[in-house]
């Protein structure tokens, strides 16, 4: 049908392809330099929609995200790549975690 179920703005243009991951979109504002973890729910209220933000960069990201299992792979302009991590939280909502860091650029690991 088309219907649209929610919307949630990031605060400006998305260039890099969200992607789903244990039910929820993951999604990178251009701007924002964080990944956001959204609920897909249609029942769940725009002040609720985001379970999660992680700072990972103070580059852009514009790559795509890559999903492997409960990992997130994200590419930014500053020559770094980055696996975050979907896990669970002590109240049994999920969050994100910087698992690693890598600086292809100067070939080291990163924080």
């Amino acid at each position: 049908e088309g219907r649209l179920l929610w919307k949630y703005d990031l605060g400006s243009s998305i260039v890099s392809r969200p992607a789903l991951i244990q039910g929820a979109l993951v999604a990178s504002a251009k701007n924002s330099r964080e990944i956001t973890l959204l609920d897909t729910d249609p029942q769940t209220s725009a002040a609720n929609r985001v379970i999660d933000t992680e700072f990972v960069s103070d580059s852009e990201i514009k790559a795509p995200l890559f999903v492997e299992s409960n990992n997130i792979y994200v590419g930014t302009q500053g020559s770094t790549v980055i696996r975050l991590r979907v896990g669970q939280n002590r109240a049994g909502r999920l969050d994100l975690t910087q698992a690693w860091c890598f600086d292809t650029k100067d070939n080291i690991e990163c924080r």
